[in-house]
């Protein structure tokens, strides 16, 4: 579900996602994924991630450079925020053999449906002015 909330900011308005805390604001932190052993430090945890943006993106080796990552100590447990900048190209998100196109809506992140593509593109040049 990060991924796709990655590839909603990026192909609307941008935003900041916490990895390691619940949406209720429950810090749960990273400490689940450390214990893994290609996780098992914050910058191995910071480069798999980066991996993972590149194989699961069909351009996602630029997408990384829109996506900036911070590790902060919260009530003594690891807390990723990840800001992710609006992009000017659309970012699909690959599942399989298909790409999927994602977008904001209020606080969730929605799959834009092929009959939904117009009026996205439509509404997304209006806000966005590139």
């Amino acid at each position: 579900s990060a991924l796709k909330t990655l590839a909603a900011f990026a192909n609307s308005e941008g935003g900041r996602l916490y990895v390691g805390v619940e949406d209720n604001g429950t810090i749960l932190g990273l400490g689940f994924d450390l214990q893994l052993r290609e996780t098992s430090s914050i910058d191995r945890w910071q480069l798999f991630l980066r991996s993972v943006i590149t194989d699961r993106f069909r351009d996602g080796a630029i997408l990384n450079d829109y996506v900036r990552v911070a590790v902060y100590t919260l009530s003594g447990k690891d807390v990723a925020r990840i800001d992710v900048s609006p992009r000017a190209q659309l970012s699909f998100l690959r599942k399989n053999e298909s790409h999927l196109l994602f977008r904001r809506q209020g606080n969730r992140s929605v799959q834009v449906q092929i009959t939904d593509v117009e009026e996205f593109l439509a509404e997304r040049q209006k806000r966005t002015r590139w």
